[in-house]
């Protein structure tokens, strides 16, 4: 199980499982993104 996944998850749509991910890595990718910019 993810940290910070919430239980109720696993038991939501595949949909809605799959927004999720996309959203955390689009964040993540995000945070890379201004760090690398910002060590510019």
């Amino acid at each position: 199980m993810i940290p910070g996944e919430s239980t109720c998850a696993c038991v939501a749509k595949p949909a809605a499982r799959h927004a999720a991910l996309a959203l955390d890595l689009a964040g993540a990718m995000a945070m890379f993104l201004v760090e690398t910019r910002a060590a510019r």
